[in-house]
Parts: C-alpha cells; sequence; structure tokens
C-alpha cells in the first residue's frame, strides 16, 4: 500500500507540474516582455506597459576593435610642416599597396523598430604605428614619424538586420559615412628634417557580420569581422558588449 500511495503522489504531482506549465504557456502573450523561458518569443507585440526603458527599443554598444586604411590614388593627402610654412601632397598610393592597420574602440547606439531590423549611428577611432617607403613630393623627402604615428577615425549611420536564433543571434550590418586618417611624419629637405603631418578623408562603407551570445536577457557580448570597401586585404575584427532595453530585443527565436 504504501509504494502504490508513493506512486500515486508521484503521478499526482507530475499532472500538477504539467496543468502549471500549460497555464504559463496559456497566460503567456506575444505582448508580454518575459524574463523567463516559458516564453519565446520575447516581445514580439512590443508591450506598452513593459516600462519605460522597454518601450524605447535602444541597444547601446562599445567595442574593442581594428580600423585599417587602405591606400588608394583616389585619396589625395594634404600634408603641413610643422616649423613652417610648406605644405605638400601626395596620392594614397605613395604609401604602398598595403593596408595602415589601428587598434582602438568603437561606440554606438541603434533603434530596433522590428525585432528582425536596426537602425543607428556609430563612431570609432584607433591608432597605429606604420612604416611605408619613403617617397618624393614638392621637394620633400616623406619619412615615416617615430612611434604611434597614425590615428584613424571612422563616423556615420548604421542599418543592420537580425536573425535570433535563442540565446544566439546573426547579424548583418553597414557603417556608412566617412573616414578622417592622420600620418605623422618627417619631411626632411636638403638641409633638415622637419616634422609633418599629413591627413586624408573620404567616403567610408563598411559590411559586418556579427555574432552575438546572450549573456543575460538584456546584455550580449559578440564578435564580427568587417570588410571596408568590400576589400579582402583590410579586413577588420572586434569584440562588442552591448545594453538592450527590452529584452532579446523582442524577439528570441525566429518561430
Amino acid at each position: 500500500m504504501t509504494r502504490r500511495r508513493a506512486g500515486l503522489s508521484a503521478v499526482v504531482a507530475m499532472l500538477a507540474c504539467l496543468a502549471s506549465s500549460r497555464e504559463a504557456r496559456a497566460a503567456c502573450k506575444d505582448a508580454d516582455v518575459p524574463v523567463g523561458a516559458q516564453c519565446r518569443k520575447y516581445g514580439e507585440a512590443w508591450d506598452e506597459s513593459a516600462g519605460f526603458l522597454a518601450r524605447l527599443h535602444l541597444v547601446g554598444w562599445l567595442s574593442a576593435r581594428t580600423l585599417t586604411y587602405a591606400p588608394a590614388s583616389g585619396t589625395t593627402f594634404d600634408g603641413n610642416v610643422e616649423t613652417s610654412p610648406i605644405a605638400y601632397h601626395f596620392p594614397g598610393s605613395s604609401l604602398g599597396t598595403s593596408p595602415l592597420r589601428t587598434y582602438g574602440g568603437e561606440t554606438g547606439v541603434a533603434w530596433v523598430p522590428v525585432p528582425y531590423f536596426y537602425v543607428g549611428v556609430a563612431a570609432g577611432y584607433g591608432l597605429g604605428a606604420s612604416s611605408p617607403k619613403p617617397f618624393t613630393t614638392n621637394g620633400l623627402t616623406i619619412t615615416p614619424g617615430a612611434g604611434q604615428n597614425t590615428d584613424d577615425t571612422i563616423f556615420g549611420g548604421v542599418i543592420g538586420a537580425r536573425l535570433p536564433l535563442g540565446r544566439v543571434s546573426l547579424r548583418a550590418d553597414a557603417l556608412i559615412g566617412g573616414s578622417w586618417f592622420d600620418f605623422d611624419q618627417y619631411g626632411a629637405t636638403s638641409a633638415n628634417q622637419l616634422t609633418a603631418t599629413a591627413s586624408a578623408s573620404a567616403l567610408f562603407v563598411e559590411p559586418r557580420v556579427h555574432l552575438d551570445v546572450w549573456l543575460t536577457p538584456f546584455f550580449t557580448l559578440g564578435a564580427f569581422a568587417a570588410m571596408p570597401s568590400f576589400d579582402p586585404a583590410s579586413t577588420n575584427v572586434g569584440l562588442t558588449l552591448a545594453a538592450h532595453t527590452t529584452a532579446f530585443d523582442g524577439r528570441y527565436v525566429v518561430f
């Protein structure tokens, strides 16, 4: 009798758990923005009662990344000697064919109007050391400056799409805007070696692919690879930590 009663109690407890689970799923609506695992769509209809932050549908991020400038004949550098009025100019191709890489970071913020798409703005900055071969322009022999002699700034708008796969998300986006590249150099005449700086600006297009892992319903850690101007030699990589005002950006899985 004791065994039968124990077995019956176990069956009753199991049925009670199943009923409770079904009730929880039934009570979970698409308009909810839950944290628990009983709902898998996570707020597809953007519940307006979920609080001020959830209604913003924003994502903010910080990235550690590389930034790469690929020398191009179509880019013109304008240089100035710091201690004199001497100015000089040269095409980007004078810096050789190898990309000039810097290391730094990026920050940005995006709005997620629907769970699969986002738009935003971002900016990045990096420092590096490059040593292209000397060349001559405007009567000066130009050589690389000492130490950290390059810095690269990028800025623009971001537009992208997201594929939610549970605790992992895949994203593809593009940063479209501008870049500013500075190069500390020496300009040598027949008598003196002078400190100089050359700068160039250009349009910037950087397609990127991301793999994100949800650390919590509101924070992700991700890795990305990027290819500025669709140039494989200029590939960038980075790591991103992001904060999301809406749990799982409103969608945990596709279906």
